[in-house]
Parts: structure tokens; sequence; C-alpha cells
């Protein structure tokens, strides 16, 4: 059987082994086999190497730009790095879409997973939702692939980032959950809730989020310019290769992110507005239920100083009535 694919370029500059099989639901990327099903339902290897592009990128340049990175870095390795993830990142993006386009059940289940995750909080649990990144990349394929005007009506319909109906909100929410674990790991004592504001745990907390936060804005930044840029068209048109100055463009976002330093900062960077509006007090709010919920579902365990003091916990106790979800929703 005749092959239809062609060789792409990696972000090292080495080939892409991709191979289409006409009539055939069998493709190898990168060395992996993906058996597409009736569904599309085996592309989360694709999302895992899109993922995976971002993580290798922050990794590289957290070894250049960190206080901690040795003497002997390279300086050149930031924009070394800029340059192969968003050779990378393109490439492998326009191989997704391409796949969508033959097969566009993989739309059809990347949609049904983003508006599940949004309606449904126990939908966002890691036992249903396993890896956020890849829900970004399945809100950008989304997004850069609407068209209102096809005769396929499954891409008449996007999901928007922030609105009412947006993903922002259930996202960050549960994100910040999933964060708590290593929040509370490096600090027990943000696990005994102060009333009100706190100064302390919004700056303790940040300080121990950072890596966290960092890879949580360039995943976002890494699925804006497929979605504003790059239209399903213009992708094809282009085989995937990004603009010229993208690279250089990623580098100053490289430079912007790294020197995000407060809350208020991250939220506008990830561009929910409604988190940039929050004053302290409601700051606190949520880094608090963050670690209550994370707590209940047993994301992580409770120090022994804190099951020693039960007591304590009971006269001061926490409420969750103002609920995290209702704070990120309004």
């Amino acid at each position: 059987m005749a092959s239809t694919g062609v060789p792409e370029l990696c972000g090292d500059g080495t080939a892409l082994d991709l191979h289409c099989l006409d009539h055939d639901t069998s493709k190898t990327i990168l060395g992996i086999d993906v058996a597409l099903d009736g569904d599309g339902g085996n592309i989360s290897a694709l999302y895992k190497l899109l993922n995976d592009t971002v993580i290798t990128l922050l990794t590289a340049c957290d070894e250049v730009l960190l206080p901690s990175a040795p003497e002997h870095s390279r300086p050149s390795a930031p924009p070394a790095a800029c340059e192969k993830a968003t050779t990378a990142y393109h490439q492998l993006f326009h191989l997704l879409v391409t796949l969508t386009a033959s097969t566009p059940t993989i739309r059809t289940a990347a949609l049904s997973a983003i508006a599940a995750f949004r309606d449904d909080q126990e939908t966002r649990k890691k036992d249903t939702t396993a890896d956020l990144g890849h829900l970004l990349i399945q809100l950008a394929l989304v997004n850069a692939t609407a068209d209102k005007h096809s005769d396929d009506a499954t891409f008449h319909r996007d999901i928007p980032w922030e609105t009412s109906r947006g993903l922002a909100g259930p996202f960050l929410q549960e994100a910040l959950i999933r964060n708590a674990k290593w929040v509370v790991l490096h600090d027990s004592s943000l696990e005994f809730m102060e009333s009100g504001e706190s100064a302390r745990r919004q700056h303790v907390t940040f300080q121990h989020s950072l890596p966290f936060l960092r890879l949580l804005m360039l995943q976002c930044y890494f699925t804006r310019p497929v979605v504003e840029k790059y239209t399903r068209i213009k992708i094809e048109r282009e085989l995937g290769f990004p603009t010229d100055d993208a690279a250089e463009t990623l580098l100053c976002e490289v430079a912007k992110i790294y020197n995000v330093d407060s809350w208020r900062g991250v939220f506008e960077y990830v561009r929910y507005e409604k988190g940039a509006q929050w004053d302290g007090r409601q700051t606190c709010q949520v880094l608090k239920e963050s670690i209550v919920e994370s707590g209940r579902r047993g994301y992580h365990v409770s120090t022994r100083r804190r099951r020693r003091n039960k007591a304590k916990v009971a006269q001061e106790p926490f409420e969750f009535s103002s609920s995290l979800y209702s704070y990120l929703q309004r």
C-alpha cells in the first residue's frame, strides 16, 4: 500500500518519520504507533508529544534562567530551545489538524472532553482527566479548526477560553487544586487556615508554585498562535511551518513569563481577567480552598501535626461555602 506521507522536520532539524497509509487507521509518529480507532480515541500519543515539547522547553530555560543555573550554561540555550520548540510544536499541530480533517471524530472527542470538563466537576478529577496540558491542546485544536461554513456540522462549534461558558475558570480551579499537593509538601503550615487575608500565604504559595505557574503560562501561550494566527486553511497551506519571527517572539514571551512575580500577573498573562481583579482576601480564599479540596480528594495526605491538632482546627472551621468554583466563574 503506497504511503502518502512526507517527511516533516522535528525541532532538532531531523526528519519526522511520518507514514500515513491510505485506507488504513495506522499511523507512525516519531517511531510511536498510533492506532486510530473509529472515534480517533488513541490520539493521546500526539497530545503527549505536543505537551512534552512545552515541558522540554521549560526545562531548558530553567537550566539557564534560574538563579541556580550553573555558570557554564550556554547563553544561546534559550534561543536554540525556542527555535526547536516552535518548529516541533507547529509541525506536530499541523499533523494533528491533518488527522482531524480525515478523522473528524478526533475533534468531536476533544469537544466532548472539554465540554464535560467545563460542566461537570466530577469529570475534572485526575481519574477522568489525567493531564490538564492535553486539555489545552484539545481546546486549541477545537478552536483552530472551527468552521461555521463547513458542510460537517461538527466543525461549527468552538469553546471560548474566558466567558461565563468558557474553560478558564474550571481549568484554573482544577490546576490550583492539583498544585496544592506540592505547596503543602514544601510548607505544611499552609494546611492551617487563618481567617481573612494573609500576605504570607499569598507569597509563600506563589514562591512554591513557580514551576507549575511557569508551565501553565507557557502552555497557554503555545495555544495562542495556532488559534489566533493560524486558521485551519493557513495551517494546511503552510504545512505547519511557523512564521520567521515565531522563535524570536517565543523568546520574548519566555522572558515575560520568568518576570511574572504576582498572582495578578499570572492571571493577566493567561488572560483570566476575573482572577486579575481579585483582591487579597479573594486570592487567599481560592488558595485555601485549593488545599482543602486537594485533601478531600486524597491528592495529598494531611501531616501528622494536623492530625494531632484536630481540636485546634475544629475551633477555627474553614468555610468552604463560598466555593472556589463560584469565585472562578463569576
